[in-house]
């Protein structure tokens, strides 16, 4: 596994964030408006996990992974996709 230092680790979240964030509210935001009209709340999260467990079956079974992608969360800028999507 990579040993990824904690400065670089947290700008690769942040990057990975941004570009989650930009996705939704912006370049796919009827597309995404859409899902969540049709498929609710959920849609999203399990749009994600479906892709998460596809992409990285093995990768994502190792704790230190899981941890580091867990601080992806952390910088999603939830208040502007739950302003966009009006989910409260």
């Amino acid at each position: 596994m990579a040993n990824i230092p904690p400065k670089p680790g947290d700008d690769l979240n942040k990057g990975t964030a941004s570009l989650f964030t930009v996705l939704l509210a912006e370049r796919c935001k009827q597309e995404a408006q859409q899902a969540l009209k049709f498929e609710g709340a959920r849609t999203f999260e399990t749009s994600f996990q479906v892709l998460r467990e596809v992409a990285a079956q093995g990768l994502m079974t190792d704790p230190s992974v899981i941890n580091f992608m867990t601080g992806l969360e952390n910088h999603l800028d939830t208040e502007l996709l739950e302003n966009t999507f009006d989910i409260k």
